[in-house]
C-alpha cells in the first residue's frame, strides 16, 4: 500500500530591516521570483530596502537593467519619515544623469509630481511590461504608465548602473 503525502509549504518571504518582501511577484502576467534586497543607506541611517524581481535570477547588472522582460523594483521606506523633497532630490538627480534623459525629461517630471512624503513601510513600486512601459504604484495607489524602454532603463540604472545611488543596494538587489 503506498501513501500519497502532499506538502505544502506558505509562500515565504524575505524580511529585511523590518520590511517584507515576498519571494514572487506577478508582473503583467508573469510570475517574477525576488532576485535580492538591498538597503539603502545614508549618513550610517537606513532609509528604504529596495527589491528585484526578475524572471531569472541573475547576478549581472546590465541584463537586469537592459532585457526587455517582465519586472519589478518595490522600494519599501525603513526611515520615519522622508519628504518629498528629499525623494525628488534622490531620484530626480540620478534620472537626470541617465544616458536617455533627453528623450525622458516629460515622464521624469510627471514622476517628480507624484512623489509626496513617505513614512516608514510606505511604498514605490516599478513595474515594467514589454510593450506597455513601466507602471508606477505609490503608497498602494496606481499612478500612471510610462511608455517604452527608455523610463525603464533609467529607473534600474539609478539602482543598478554604473554609478548605483549605493554600491551596496546594488550588491544586495543583485543577490551578491
Amino acid at each position: 500500500m503506498s501513501a500519497l503525502w502532499l506538502i505544502v509549504s506558505p509562500a515565504s518571504a524575505r524580511e529585511v530591516d523590518g520590511m517584507t518582501f515576498p519571494e514572487e511577484a506577478t508582473v503583467g502576467g508573469a510570475v517574477l521570483p525576488l532576485n535580492g534586497v538591498g538597503i539603502r543607506e545614508r549618513y550610517l541611517i537606513d532609509i528604504y530596502a529596495a527589491g528585484l524581481y526578475l524572471p531569472a535570477h541573475t547576478s549581472d547588472a546590465a541584463h537586469a537593467i537592459e532585457d526587455d522582460v517582465p519586472k519589478r523594483i518595490e522600494m519599501q521606506f525603513i526611515y520615519k519619515h522622508v519628504t518629498r523633497q528629499q525623494a525628488v532630490d534622490a531620484l530626480q538627480w540620478r534620472l537626470v544623469e541617465s544616458p536617455a534623459a533627453a528623450s525622458i525629461q516629460d515622464q521624469v517630471q510627471l514622476f517628480v509630481s507624484w512623489l509626496g512624503d513617505f513614512e516608514r513601510g510606505d511604498q514605490i513600486v516599478f513595474d515594467y511590461v514589454p510593450g506597455k512601459g513601466t507602471s508606477v504604484t505609490l503608497k498602494g495607489a496606481s499612478k500612471g504608465t510610462m511608455q517604452g524602454t527608455s523610463f525603464m532603463r533609467a529607473v534600474w540604472g539609478i539602482f543598478l548602473g554604473e554609478k548605483p545611488i549605493t554600491e551596496a543596494l546594488k550588491r544586495g538587489m543583485l543577490g551578491r
